[in-house]
């Protein structure tokens, strides 16, 4: 009785593990581009009604995406924070744009909806300039920056999907802060 209850047992184990085999598929990369109009969140004491807040941001994501629900990769892009203009004959203009390098996580909720929520080092470049030229040109690093969104895509021909994404970016060392509202073309590698 023994016997047979352990090669029964041995059998179910065996067809168990094989369906589980079939089923797996494997981790495969995934790249998400993305661009769309960003509004910078303004912080300034000084000059607030000549900010423009209104910019541009463009992003690509490369995503590992295994069974699981989890998602790991890396984010990159360019980001126009806001511009300073100045009026008058030698009017000036003070720019801000950043270049984030960022681990990215990434967790599917529900057909086509996903969470994501990056943290990471970021590049400033400031600009100031006037009428008769540049007055400075200078850069430097955040170390500890933070981006979250959620976003959602749709399946459209050749496993190439479409959609938007909704996103909160935080510099730390300078306290910036952006929304953006993008497009989001996702293909698989």
């Amino acid at each position: 009785m023994k016997r047979y209850l352990l090669i029964t047992l041995l059998g179910l184990i065996q067809l168990t593990v094989t369906a589980q085999e079939q089923q797996e598929r494997t981790p495969k990369f995934v790249l998400y581009a993305s661009a769309g109009p960003s509004l910078y969140l303004n912080n300034f004491d000084y000059f607030k009604k000549l900010v423009d807040p209104w910019s541009y941001n463009f992003s690509a994501k490369i995503m590992w995406e295994p069974r699981s629900r989890i998602a790991l990769g890396l984010k990159t892009g360019y980001r126009k924070l806001y511009d300073v203009n100045f009026p008058g004959n030698n009017g000036g203009k003070i720019t801000l744009t950043m270049i984030p390098i960022q681990t990215a996580f990434q967790m599917k909720l529900y057909k086509g909806t996903y969470a994501h929520f990056g943290m990471g080092p970021s590049v400033f470049f400031n600009k100031i300039s006037y009428s008769k030229g540049d007055l400075l040109n200078s850069s430097f690093l955040s170390l500890a920056d933070i981006s979250a969104g959620i976003g959602y895509v749709k399946t459209a021909k050749n496993k190439m999907t479409f959609g938007a994404e909704f996103e909160y970016f935080h510099a730390a060392k300078s306290d910036e802060n952006l929304l953006s509202l993008s497009f989001v073309m996702r293909l698989p590698l």
